[in-house]
């Protein structure tokens, strides 16, 4: 969650490039004491979290990619899930943040080769093959904004 990076900023080392993925544990979970309940409470976090960055690192490049996609039949957290990103994407433009979403490339392979080669459960990837596609996505991801 957001906070629990929050709380630890103090631990965080000084760099010139900080690359943030968070967010889904504040969709699947909202009535946890430490979540982000909203997508605006969300980035009103993703925020802070970056500005207590920059006091340690004033000139470093902050990016976050978007919270992970789910695979699971539940609308709400699809359209959830959906929020959160679509307001990250957002507060990035506006902060000069840069933004990075696999979502499009992950759900892309998960739909044309099924979802079991690559997840451990609706919203983990697995070790084996999800974790080595979730970083392509990024990776793709990032090379292609430019």
């Amino acid at each position: 969650m957001v906070q629990d990076l929050i709380d630890q900023t103090g631990n965080i080392p000084k760099s010139d490039i900080y690359i943030i993925a968070i967010g889904i544990n504040d969709v699947l979970f909202p009535n946890a004491v430490k979540s982000a309940k909203t997508p605006a409470e969300f980035t009103e976090r993703a925020a802070l979290l970056a500005e207590n960055i920059r006091g340690n690192s004033p000139d470093a490049k902050i990016y976050f990619i978007s919270p992970w996609t789910f695979i699971t039949e539940k609308q709400d957290l699809n359209e959830a899930g959906s929020q959160y990103r679509s307001a990250l994407k957002d507060l990035c433009a506006e902060k000069g943040f840069g933004y990075i979403d696999p979502e499009p490339i992950v759900v892309s392979v998960l739909n044309a080769e099924g979802t079991d080669k690559y997840m451990f459960n609706n919203f983990h990837p697995n070790a084996s093959n999800g974790v080595g596609l979730y970083s392509y996505a990024v990776l793709k991801s990032a090379h292609e904004q430019k």
